[in-house]
């Protein structure tokens, strides 16, 4: 995921939480550094999903 969407990822998931401020944001740039190493990439993905349709819906 990081090849294909490369810092859309983490921008949308930052802006989405400074406007919901649901998630830790510092937590949040683990688990995206931790999916680089393959680790975390379901949580990473999950909380990406939530975070377009989020601001697609209510933004």
């Amino acid at each position: 995921i990081h090849e294909e969407y490369k810092d859309e990822i983490l921008d949308t998931i930052l802006k989405v939480n400074e406007e919901t401020n649901l998630f830790n944001s510092e937590y949040l740039k683990q688990i995206y550094t931790l999916s680089s190493q393959r680790k975390f990439k379901q949580h990473l993905w999950t909380i990406f999903i939530f975070s377009k349709w989020f601001k697609k819906t209510y933004l």
